[in-house]
């Protein structure tokens, strides 16, 4: 499993419990000292890999910004800087996604998350692909890169709501239950329509959610490890969509405003 955009290892540390040898790639100098910290063990014995680089469209040394919050560090200014956030200038070896396969071998599963430059490595897998894809949903350029996995033999799609882990499905039109579906986006609607009252609603679910990992941290400790990874889409064997059918289910929760509400993470099979 290749882990692209390692930030804090989660799902690094999910890969591994699950068994797979992973090959890290994360840009920032810092988040890799910390992992290389973190997963001595695994390093050591040769099921993990570490790669201090960022994945460019051609190999060289790139400027990249590191963001106040580590989660935006970018190649674009404007990412890493979002929601006032200051940033710092560097300089980073990049490498292409392809020649990394060439050298480390096609995984099974690839996930990807750097920021801005999803499109880049998915486009630059080159023709040996991996069986599983998934990468973080934006509303700009997800129908890009669904079509470029089209293009390279990808036919089922998921799309994966990142708090729960569970794929999104939304009823057929005409029935009961779309009705309840449709009604429930309706008043988040008109809740994102009142900010000070939305604010303090998603306070209140963040604080509920919040104390329910903490009960559940204290029976069962170990759960504390699997509360932020995102699940592989191996994992999942329903809410999978052929394409068309998923652009249908994509646009929807673009229009309704749940993409407003929510992030969302694309698994793609072959």
């Amino acid at each position: 499993a290749y882990d692209v955009g390692v930030y804090d290892g989660a799902d690094t540390a999910h890969y591994l419990a699950l068994g797979y040898h992973v090959v890290g790639i994360e840009a920032s100098p810092d988040l890799c000292t910390s992992l290389q910290q973190r997963f001595a063990k695994e390093i050591d014995a040769g099921r993990y890999t570490l790669l201090n680089v960022a994945i460019g469209e051609s190999e060289g040394v790139l400027p990249f910004w590191l963001s106040e919050n580590p989660q935006w560090n970018s190649f674009d200014y404007a990412a890493a800087t979002r929601d006032g956030k200051t940033a710092t200038q560097i300089s980073v070896p990049a490498r292409t996604i392809s020649s990394i396969f060439r050298e480390y071998g096609v995984p099974d599963y690839i996930k990807v998350d750097i920021e801005g430059a999803d499109y880049v490595c998915l486009r630059g897998m080159g023709n040996e692909c991996p069986t599983f894809v998934s990468f973080e949903a934006g509303k700009e350029g997800c129908d890009e890169m669904l079509l470029e996995l089209a293009r390279r033999g990808y036919t089922s799609f998921s799309l994966v709501h990142q708090r729960s882990q569970r794929p999104t499905m939304i009823p057929s039109a005409g029935s009961l239950a779309h009705v309840n579906w449709s009604a429930r986006q309706w008043l988040r609607w008109k809740l994102r329509r009142s900010p000070i009252i939305h604010k303090l609603l998603a306070g209140a679910r963040s604080r509920m959610r919040w104390a329910a990992g903490r009960r559940q941290h204290k029976k069962d400790p170990a759960v504390v490890a699997q509360i932020h990874h995102c699940l592989t889409p191996m994992e999942h064997t329903d809410g999978w969509y052929t394409l068309p059918d998923f652009l249908w289910l994509w646009r929807n929760v673009i229009t309704s405003g749940m993409i407003d509400s929510a992030w969302f993470d694309v698994h793609a099979r072959r």
